[in-house]
């Protein structure tokens, strides 16, 4: 079983830039094959073409991306998350974070997702995944019925977390770092002093629940 990690782009961008938007990206990278499609949602969109850009992971500036701090990551451990990680974008459909784009003023909420639902579906299905979902909720609507998909739920002290943003980018990292893949597995998943409270399977479906007492601070906690 092939693993997946599911998350979707920013719509905050960093200083950074090291590409020259002039240049055609719509045919590079792991899904090249969306290159048509791609085309056609920039027109759709009526996206202005920006002058400058660079590898998906260096130009995303939002909690997720900054809490994963991809930039001080071993190198293997980088590279898990660039071989296994499928980034949604409006326009793009599916990225690699390793691959290029450009910064674009699109939102990467899901409204502007539907248009590639059908081929996002397509390529989940397409395979025995185990997709470890790090979108936000309103995309689980969007998600395929028939893949393997554990998503994960934040509470401190009893009580569901308003944005879990933070929260998903660490769980994410003690994942890739530690490699897992099986529900024995999940139990051990901790940071800070969120530790796993529940774990449910529903068919194809498998929920963490995560709980913390509330001793340190999500946001002052940096690197972990």
């Amino acid at each position: 079983m092939r693993v997946l990690y599911l998350t979707r782009c920013a719509n905050k961008f960093s200083a950074y830039e090291d590409f020259d938007c002039k240049e055609d990206l719509f045919k590079d990278g792991k899904f090249s094959f969306l290159e048509k499609k791609r085309r056609e949602a920039f027109k759709l969109l009526k996206a202005k073409k920006p002058k400058e850009g660079g590898p998906l992971w260096r130009i995303y500036k939002d909690k997720f991306w900054e809490g994963l701090h991809m930039y001080v990551m071993p190198k293997a451990v980088k590279e898990r998350i660039f071989e296994r990680t499928i980034v949604l974008h409006p326009i793009m459909g599916m990225l690699s974070p390793e691959d290029k784009v450009c910064k674009w003023d699109v939102s990467c909420q899901y409204k502007n997702m539907s248009f590639w639902k059908e081929d996002i579906s397509n390529y989940m299905s397409n395979d025995d995944f185990l997709v470890f979902n790090f979108l936000p909720a309103s995309f689980e609507k969007f998600l395929p019925k028939d893949i393997k998909l554990v998503s994960f739920k934040y509470t401190i002290k009893d009580r569901p977390m308003k944005d879990s943003s933070l929260a998903k980018a660490y769980t994410m990292r003690y994942i890739v770092e530690k490699d897992i893949t099986s529900i024995e597995a999940f139990k051990k998943i901790n940071f800070l002093d969120f530790v796993v409270s529940d774990i449910k399977e529903e068919g194809q479906n498998i929920v963490v629940h995560m709980n913390s007492e509330g001793k340190y601070s999500v946001k002052k906690a940096g690197i972990i």
